[in-house]
């Protein structure tokens, strides 16, 4: 994939139209690590050592797929790794094309999650990223599966059965890679794409957890001098935003009068402000 010349103090450029739309969808982790030629793009990858509990992004080099001109793959020796095992591991694949937990049942662009196949593997260990931490990564999920060692996060451009082009992750495809994890059903698949989102377990289970319900986000004192902001706004909360496992501040009886469950809580406010009030 052709980089954009970056020069100091000016604005990329680039010489097709392909390569503009390209950079466009490039994350922007590339301002604190650089690409190391046009071969390489960022990919994610999910740790599986005990010092090891956070994900973190990396370049990875890819490679024309001999007798297929145009056709890349990345090369992932390094990071499916396990040490004590020489020679090759054997690896799965999942291509994920949607996330109707998100309410998109298709995406523009393909992820496709490698893992390395638990066969006849030694010392392969649970994945710390993953299950590592409390609370887990994939805490809020349905969490059946225990995944083991190292993953690899990929894009390819489209959402073809096996584009053919590589590109770089985007935090919405990583947001992806963890509900697919983490609602995966053995023996079955993912239950937020495929084959699987038509079980009547994965339809029991995302029913709590799918689209959206409505909010009233109220603006501090800050917010409402310096935007212009209403002081009560109606917003779209998804069902899956981690201030649904949070015990509410509620200072009100009226809810509990009408028989209804309200979730309060604060944040800070988005930017600084000459009020005294912090959101």
């Amino acid at each position: 994939m052709p980089v954009p010349k970056r020069g100091r103090g000016r604005p990329p450029k680039y010489a097709t139209d392909e390569e503009r739309k390209a950079a466009r969808q490039r994350t922007k982790h590339d301002s604190y690590q650089r690409r190391k030629d046009a071969r390489h793009e960022q990919e994610q990858q999910q740790q599986e050592q005990p010092n090891c509990d956070m994900s973190r992004l990396v370049w990875v080099d890819t490679k024309e797929v001999g007798g297929e001109p145009g056709y890349f793959n990345p090369r992932l020796d390094e990071l499916l790794h396990v040490p004590g095992n020489e020679g090759y591991l054997g690896r799965g694949l999942h291509s994920v094309r949607g996330n109707v937990l998100r309410g998109r049942k298709t995406n523009l662009d393909t992820l496709n999650i490698w893992y390395i196949d638990d066969f006849q593997v030694n010392n392969l260990t649970t994945n710390q990223s993953l299950h590592g931490t409390i609370p887990t990564l994939v805490g809020d999920t349905w969490g059946e599966m225990i995944w083991k060692g190292p993953i690899v996060a990929v894009m390819k451009v489209g959402n073809k059965w096996d584009p053919r082009r590589v590109m770089d992750i985007t935090l919405t495809a990583y947001r992806d890679a963890i509900d697919y994890l983490g609602y995966f059903h053995d023996g079955y698949g993912s239950m937020v794409d495929g084959i699987a989102t038509e079980d009547r377990l994965s339809k029991k289970v995302l029913a709590d957890r799918a689209g959206k319900v409505k909010g009233v986000r109220i603006n501090c004192l800050g917010d409402q001098t310096s935007d212009g902001a209403r002081q009560l706004v109606q917003v779209d909360v998804p069902k899956t935003h981690p201030l649904f496992n949070l015990e509410g501040d509620d200072p009100l009886d009226v809810p509990e009068h009408l028989g209804w469950e309200w979730v309060v809580k604060s944040y800070t406010n988005r930017r600084e402000s000459g009020t005294r009030d912090s959101g």
